[in-house]
């Protein structure tokens, strides 16, 4: 038998065997997969709706907050009068359309005085011997109630309280909230149609044992089932964040949970088994279809396509490899070879000109929205220092305590702007480098006495070594950009108390070495690779270590690259951050003027 013929018929064997083996394990591979990705697109639909949850109570309980706040009166440092107390009930608009079933003002000793909403019975009711407000009592903090029966109304209820206080913490009453539950949903509106279809969604209170929510609404506060009656609740109770759950009448369902943390209430997701799975069936029979079709296929084709197919393959894989480990390498191969390799070669060709045309928009839409967004957060961050400033006059100690939140996150919002601007300004060429010969010793002290208070705040001091007075041939402002985020860095990933090393010493007889050594826990070495790479943040590290952008070492990076310098790190007894830049030129060699796009 002739070689061409046995290699074809090791090849169909090969084929036969293969597909068989194929079909068994990847029909497994795909119910596993499916049932993985449905769980996984499940979690993040309930992970957003558990978002929109949290975030609607949190409004409510704000909604509230606005409320108490305009009760006391700031002259007598009591509550207003009755009539005047509701007039602000029926004003506050926000809270009113928040709990369209009643707003109600207590008394220090949690006796209804005031409603929106006449309920006979309910004014001169004391609640103190309800949980939630002993929890208030208690705590002195916001409540949300679990799910109860109103004292006068007889009603599934959910309660929010806020305490009224003094100026001096003092508890002068409570402002409350109320949501019933039989004729509202504290689920967000809008919801898709998909959520509400086949009663698999629920809200439970673990600790109390009741059903918050479920799909339709009820009369009267609905207990959990016994454990071991229902799976899904039990699931619930037990938190199974992803997983399956077979029902006592032998119901499988794919179940994903999601805990809010500050009540402790799961909601969960049930899906049946059978739709889930039903897609990697269908799949199943395609691929079972065209797998035959490649089988027979390639018994007919035999050696010669495959041995004239191998070696173009064996190029293509190599320069895709290529591109997957540097990204920032796009190869155009040379379309050869036969028509399929061709058009594999123009679609790779297709794809890298696409991934280089993305990273220009994505590049040019960054910069674009920075640019927009500069002007109003500098009109934002200004006007929020003037209130700070106390321009507008006295502030209330809440709203001072508010608008200085405000103006915090404004500065980091500026910051990140300002990086991205001008990591953009780097990487498009737009910035002129205007280089010239200078001491480092003036340029080191001046970046340590402007970071100085952010590292004395946490007890960390700056240790400078620069015996040899040496010079550099660099733009100034950007080597103090430089500087600056290396500085900056070392103090966050300092410990209290700690000292920051900053070292200058010749790296060859034309060149300098600057290094910003601090007594961290050191870069982890799974992060090394991207140290330098945009929006990259290390996990590890102290609180102030994750307030950054991930831009600084970026920007640092092409900064000195673009001044023929290099940079790096090294770990030993903390994080040692280095970068190297030509000595200073003589005054007789330095051009007239010199200026470089980068």
């Amino acid at each position: 038998m002739l070689l061409r013929n046995r290699i074809v018929l090791i090849i169909c064997l090969a084929s036969v065997l293969t597909m068989t083996a194929m079909m068994v394990t990847v029909y497994q591979l795909l119910l596993d997969d499916y049932e993985y990705l449905v769980a996984e697109h499940e979690s993040s639909s309930l992970a957003d709706l558990s978002h929109q949850v949290e975030q609607g109570l949190q409004q409510s309980l704000i909604a509230l907050e606005s409320v108490s706040w305009r009760l006391v009166d700031s002259n007598t440092g009591t509550l207003y009068p009755l009539k005047e107390l509701e007039a602000i009930m029926q004003q506050s608009r926000l809270a009113n359309d928040r709990f369209p079933d009643g707003l109600l003002i207590f008394d220090a000793d949690a006796t209804a005085i005031a409603e929106n909403i006449h309920v006979p019975g309910r004014l001169g009711t004391n609640y103190a011997d309800r949980a939630h407000f002993r929890r208030l009592f208690k705590s002195g903090k916001p409540i949300i109630s679990e799910p109860i029966i109103g004292r006068t109304t007889g009603l599934p209820l959910l309660s929010f309280l806020v305490p009224v206080l003094s100026d001096e913490g003092k508890r002068l009453g409570i402002v409350g909230g109320v949501i019933d539950l039989s004729k509202n949903n504290i689920l967000p509106e809008g919801i898709d149609e998909n959520w509400q279809d086949d009663n698999t969604f629920l809200i439970i209170d673990v600790n109390n044992r009741l059903f918050v929510s479920m799909q339709q609404k009820f009369d009267e506060v609905q207990p959990l089932p016994p454990p071991g009656q229902n799976a899904l609740v039990d699931a619930a109770s037990r938190n199974l964040h992803s997983g399956q759950v077979t029902t006592a009448d032998n119901q499988r369902y794919v179940v994903v949970t999601r805990e809010l943390a500050d009540l402790g209430w799961i909601m969960l997701r049930a899906i049946p088994y059978q739709r889930a799975i039903a897609p990697a069936r269908k799949s199943f029979a395609n691929f079972s279809i065209i797998s035959l079709f490649i089988a027979i296929t390639v018994a007919m084709i035999g050696w010669w396509v495959a041995c004239s197919l191998t070696r173009p393959l064996e190029y293509i894989a190599q320069r895709i490899d290529s591109m997957a480990d540097d990204p920032s390498e796009v190869s155009i191969l040379t379309a050869k070879g036969g028509p399929e390799i061709q058009s594999l070669t123009r679609a790779m060709n297709r794809l890298a000109k696409e991934r280089q045309a993305v990273d220009r928009l994505k590049d040019d839409f960054i910069s674009s929205v920075s640019h927009e967004l500069r002007t109003p957060m500098t009109s934002l961050h200004g006007s929020l220092k003037l209130l700070n400033a106390g321009v507008t006059g006295d502030l209330p100690s809440k709203a001072r305590s508010m608008i200085e939140l405000a103006l915090r996150n404004s500065e980091r919002l500026q910051l990140l702007v300002r990086d991205l601007l001008d990591f953009n300004k780097l990487i498009s060429g737009n910035i002129v480098f205007e280089r010239q010969s200078f001491a480092l010793s003036e340029l080191l002290q001046q970046a340590v006495n402007d970071i100085g208070p952010m590292a004395a705040e946490c007890g960390i001091r700056f240790d400078i070594h620069d015996d040899q007075h040496l010079g550099v041939w660099a733009d100034a402002q950007r080597l103090r950009q430089v500087v600056d985020n290396l500085l900056s860095n070392a103090v966050k990933h300092s410990p209290l108390g700690g000292e920051v090393r900053i070292t200058t010493e010749p790296a060859s007889p034309e060149r300098v070495r600057v290094t910003v050594s601090d007594q961290g826990s050191g870069v982890p070495d799974e992060f090394s690779p991207r140290i330098f790479e945009r929006f990259a943040q290390a996990d590890r590290g102290s609180k102030r270590a994750v307030t950054g952008t991930g831009l600084g070492l970026a920007i640092a990076r092409e900064l000195i690259m673009r001044m023929d310098g290099a940079i790096g790190f090294y770990n030993t007894e903390g994080a040692n951050f280095w970068f190297e830049l030509p000595k200073a030129r003589e005054r007789q060699q330095e051009p007239q003027e010199e200026s470089t796009l980068g």
